[in-house]
């Protein structure tokens, strides 16, 4: 319960318009009947209301949402994807799982007990013969809470993404404390995945005119995820 809270924390924090974003070259189409695992959260009470990401065998991992308009009002913000290749660890957790769990056969592993509501999950296995999926609320099931972590903690560095876009360009001042509260993050083992986020740490290395505190901890944060060198895509 104290994680759902704590990614829900940084989803509020983030639910700013991430603002226009260059454009760039994204990874080759998946093959047709590809295995995928995606994760779909909604929860009304956060900003985006809800978000996807999509991790396939080869790779391929894909974050999406569509933010609503903040509590001062005025239009919701663009819709937000981005597109990278997961680590092979990550990579490896998500499908053993999916595996352990029987695909998602089962499609029942939400608690029995009354626990406080903390959105909608649903874990979803697609491959050339095979479409399971499961919803929950909160699970007992050791792994499926695995699963759940892993997700979130992707969700948690993808949605700092989408703000440090918006921060770079509109409020320079701003990344630095964006940058502290991920890294904080990372330590703590919620942050996953920056291959989703590396093209906007490098540009902020790159600035002369950003803070030499912030550029050390972009750095840092490349170096722990082992990402000296990314090679990541795209946000549309």
């Amino acid at each position: 319960m104290k994680r759902t809270t704590l990614v829900l924390s940084i989803l509020l924090f983030v639910s700013l318009a991430a603002g226009a974003q260059e454009p760039a070259p994204s990874l080759p189409p998946a093959k047709a009947g590809t295995a995928a695992v995606q994760f779909v959260f909604d929860w009304s009470v956060q900003n985006p209301p809800r978000y996807e990401i999509s991790v396939d065998s080869t790779g391929r991992a894909t974050y999406h949402c569509e933010p609503a308009a903040d509590e001062k009002g005025g239009s919701a913000p663009d819709a937000y994807s981005v597109e990278w290749t997961a680590s092979e660890a990550t990579r490896t957790k998500i499908f053993d799982a999916a595996e352990k769990l029987d695909y998602f056969k089962d499609g029942n592993y939400d608690t029995k007990a009354k626990v406080a509501k903390t959105g909608v999950k649903t874990l979803t296995y697609k491959d050339g013969s095979r479409d399971s999926s499961t919803r929950y609320n909160y699970s007992e099931n050791p792994l499926v809470r695995d699963l759940t972590h892993i997700f979130q903690s992707i969700a948690t560095t993808a949605e700092m993404g989408r703000k440090l876009r918006h921060d770079f360009r509109f409020d320079k001042l701003g990344v630095e404390a964006d940058l502290k509260a991920l890294q904080e993050e990372q330590k703590q083992g919620n942050a996953l995945e920056f291959g989703s986020i590396a093209p906007i740490l490098q540009k902020i290395i790159d600035d002369p005119n950003m803070m030499r505190m912030s550029q050390q901890r972009a750095k840092d944060m490349l170096r722990v995820a082992a990402l000296p060198n990314p090679q990541t895509s795209a946000a549309k």
